[in-house]
């Protein structure tokens, strides 16, 4: 009855550590207040090195850092560079910078807001790296969806069985937060605008929470569903004006369909196997082609984004609100926020000099989309990130981290009434009704972040002549693994990745 349950639901749903094998860690402080400082620049040769994460953690892999000094760089803070020996003692602590004003007010004096914004989209030709390079790259996708209300409570029941203790077993069983990552080390080679990208190494942190105790009650429930059912009824769906009509056969063969390919799945042949290794790897090399290609064009002087803070700057106030300094240069602290019927709020951080963006962070301050109608609601009502950039020997600015953070809620308060029907009985053709109220409030947050270790320069020939490798390691983990990454430079995961482990772990 579960699955039948969950068939009719469908309808109205679908519409809507440190790093142990890691030689080098460290840990990025502020000097005074001891609080992380999370995405501070941890470089260790021309064009090389890493970022920390939001909990101010990196890790390094120790071959080809030995004997190189590091350089740790945020905004607001002094520059440090440290050997191995020093970071390998304990925290990383940096100092505030105190600003030079009067340098800023002699190269750039009375500049307005709205004007520096102006001359940031003026030099973006002349200040970013648009040739060809080959950059490794870390990408991770976390995935996480919660349901904040799982409500079936029931107003009517012909059968005694189902009554409001088992949908509050239902109810309890259904995975309240469900988590995924994938983490993909590998190279790009191309520019802003295309990119062809060879995968080196891949991870997948899954979890079907909650699967076991619900297919329990599945079964307890079909047991209910036979015995109470009689033999060519059909069922009646209302909810409030809607209503459909679903014969009982129909759902007994999908679901014998969802048994049989389950059971073929468990048998499946070694060749078989290895071509749904293979189809995985395709998928997961083409979503992950799709994303890196939304991040890189999706940078903020590019038209047509959702982040049309550039493009529409007359929808926006631009403020000054103060300076700070990233690797001894000093930047203009930009906040600015909607003037109307625009979408985000943030802070940009210019070069007082050439113009060029250090850093912009961004979230919106309403619903980018909203529908409502009939009991259903859903709201695209997370789009939030940042983009981070620095400035190679050249001169040219480079993005070393890109994030972008998307969610949606969906909400459902409605009455559901299902009714067996049966016109070969005699008496009345209604045998059984149950009526429920469902209540669902869920929300789910995709989060994408990019990390770019390193910066080549490549010939036009040469990004023509490459093909992307079709084989590559891959695997599936049901806990964090730390191993698997073993002797490379990723992005230092944080304490909700590393301590991941699936219901079904062993």
């Amino acid at each position: 009855m579960i699955r039948i349950i969950l068939y009719i639901l469908s309808f109205f749903l679908f519409s809507i550590s440190t790093v142990t094998g890691q030689s080098i860690v460290g840990k990025v402080l502020d000097a005074k207040s001891k609080q992380p400082i999370p995405y501070a620049t941890v470089t260790y040769d021309a064009n090389k090195g890493v970022i920390t994460n939001d909990e101010g953690s990196f890790a390094l892999f120790q071959d080809g850092v030995d004997n190189k000094r590091l350089t740790i760089a945020s905004l607001g803070y002094k520059t440090r560079e440290l050997t191995l020996e020093q970071i390998k003692q304990g925290p990383i602590l940096l100092e505030e910078e105190s600003i030079n004003l009067d340098e800023i007010f002699l190269t750039n004096k009375n500049l307005l807001a709205k004007e520096i914004i102006e001359r940031v989209m003026e030099q973006v030709s002349s200040n970013y790296n648009f040739e060809l390079t080959q950059k490794r790259f870390f990408f991770r996708k976390s995935n996480v969806n919660t349901i904040r209300q799982f409500d079936l409570i029931v107003d009517k029941s012909t059968i005694p069985e189902l009554n409001q203790i088992l949908m509050d077993s239902i109810t309890n069983s259904v995975p309240k937060i469900n988590d995924s990552y994938k983490e993909i080390l590998g190279d790009f080679y191309g520019n802003y605008d295309k990119q062809k990208v060879n995968i080196i190494k891949a991870a997948n942190l899954f979890d079907p929470k909650g699967s076991g105790s619900l297919t329990e009650l599945t079964d307890r429930l079909e047991s209910i569903f036979e015995k109470n059912v009689k033999k060519d009824s059909y069922f009646k769906v209302k909810s409030g004006i809607i209503g459909f009509k679903i014969d009982p056969d129909d759902i007994k063969e999908d679901l014998e369909e969802d048994k049989k390919a389950e059971a073929e799945a468990i048998q499946q042949t070694l060749e078989e196997r290895e071509k749904a290794i293979e189809e995985s790897r395709n998928d997961l090399k083409s979503s992950t082609d799709e994303n890196i290609r939304s991040l890189m064009t999706t940078v903020f002087w590019k038209e047509g984004i959702t982040l049309n803070l550039f493009e529409k700057s007359r929808k926006y106030n631009f403020n000054i609100e103060g300076y700070t300094s990233i690797d001894n240069e000093l930047a203009y602290i930009i906040s600015f926020e909607p003037k109307g019927s625009a979408d985000f709020e943030g802070h940009i951080y210019v070069n007082t000099v050439d113009f060029g963006i250090f850093r912009i962070d961004y979230n919106n301050v309403k619903p980018l989309k909203r529908f409502r109608l009939f009991g259903f609601s859903q709201a695209d009502d997370v789009y939030k990130g940042k983009m981070i950039f620095s400035k190679d020997t050249n001169g040219l600015y480079n993005p070393v981290y890109l994030e972008k953070e998307v969610g949606e809620s969906f909400g459902l308060d409605r009455p559901l009434t299902l009714i067996e029907k049966n016109k070969n009985v005699i008496g009345r053709r209604k045998q059984n009704e149950l009526d429920l109220d469902i209540k669902i409030k869920d929300s789910q947050i995709d989060k994408y972040q990019l990390v770019i270790f390193e910066n080549k320069d490549l010939a036009d020939s040469d990004y023509d002549n490459f093909n992307p490798e079709t084989e590559f390691e891959s695997e599936t983990f049901k806990k964090y693994n730390p191993e698997f990454w073993k002797g490379y430079t990723i992005i230092e995961p944080n304490a909700a990745i590393k301590s991941f482990v699936s219901s079904e772990t062993d």
